[in-house]
């Protein structure tokens, strides 16, 4: 009886520390499971509001290309990801205060499991949008640049 009572003790805390995990990764929070076996990624976030100008659009349309060409292996396995952002939706509008944002932007953003890690707004973005080759060549190495950083420090832990 008391080897029963012991194996349903022992069950019952491991199905509460697994519903603790899924939670902290379902439900909304800053909070990561098992955040330093996380794995590293890599967003690259392009937000906007609800108006959409033609700069505004070819901001985002070239930010996708220059990171789908370059990054497309890393787009693959999920190192990488691209997320267009409406920041005037309710759900996204914590994005200004978590990143300062005051216009359109591209922001690189590292991550452990749920957790920022860094980021880096790439404000030249809007000096750049008339000259594609420019844009692009700038967009890529900030990206590549970032992702290396991001690899080092995962390799260091």
């Amino acid at each position: 009886m008391n080897k029963l009572k012991h194996s349903m003790n022992s069950l019952n805390v491991l199905l509460f520390a697994l519903l603790a995990c899924f939670a902290t990764t379902v439900m909304p929070g800053r909070i990561a499971c098992a955040a330093n076996t996380a794995p590293t990624r890599v967003i690259a976030y392009y937000f906007h509001g609800d108006y959409r100008c033609q700069t505004c659009t070819t901001l985002e349309r070239l930010s996708r290309k220059a990171i789908n060409e370059k990054f497309s292996k890393e787009l693959e396995s999920g190192t990488l990801a691209f997320k267009s952002v409406n920041v005037d939706e309710p759900e996204n509008r914590h994005f200004i205060e978590d990143f300062g944002l005051y216009t359109k932007s591209l922001v690189l953003v590292e991550m452990q499991g749920d957790r920022v890690v860094r980021y880096k707004n790439l404000n030249a973005i809007w000096t750049l949008w008339r000259d594609e080759p420019a844009f692009e060549k700038y967009v890529q190495k900030e990206v590549a640049a970032f992702l290396k950083e991001a690899n080092a420090a995962k390799s260091s832990k």
